[in-house]
C-alpha cells in the first residue's frame, strides 16, 4: 500500500491509502497520533492508470481534496467531504493535459 500524506494542508487531517490493484481508503487522524480507517466513507476502487498527483484544499473549503493524473495525461480533483470522503469534481476539473507537462511542487503549477 502507499500513503499519500497531505503535501499543502495546514491542517493534515489523515493519510490516503491506495493499493496497487487500486483500492483507495482514507484513514482518519486521531488524536493519540495514530489513525483509524474510514472505509465507510471513503472506500473506493480506482484503475491503476490513475494516481494521486498532489492533496491540497483546492476549493478552500478547509478539506483536503485529491488531484488525479493518469497515465495518459487526463487530470481531475476529488473534493473532501464533511465525513472524511471524497466526491468526484469532473464537472468542474476534468480535463487533458499533455504527459509532457508535470505537477510542480509546492505551489501545483504547471511547468
Amino acid at each position: 500500500m502507499f500513503g499519500y500524506p497531505p503535501r499543502h494542508c495546514r491542517k493534515a487531517s489523515g493519510r490516503r491509502i491506495q493499493s496497487r490493484t487500486g483500492q483507495l481508503s482514507h484513514w482518519l487522524g486521531t488524536a493519540s497520533g495514530g489513525f483509524t480507517p474510514n472505509d465507510g466513507n471513503a472506500l473506493t476502487n480506482i484503475p491503476t492508470s490513475w494516481h494521486v498527483a498532489d492533496v491540497g484544499d483546492y476549493n478552500g473549503d478547509g478539506r483536503d481534496d485529491i488531484l488525479w493524473r493518469s497515465d495518459s495525461g487526463q487530470l481531475s480533483d476529488w473534493l473532501g467531504t464533511a465525513s472524511g470522503g471524497f466526491t468526484p469534481n469532473d464537472g468542474n476539473a476534468a480535463t487533458g493535459v499533455p504527459t509532457s507537462w508535470h505537477v510542480q511542487l509546492p505551489d501545483s503549477l504547471w511547468v
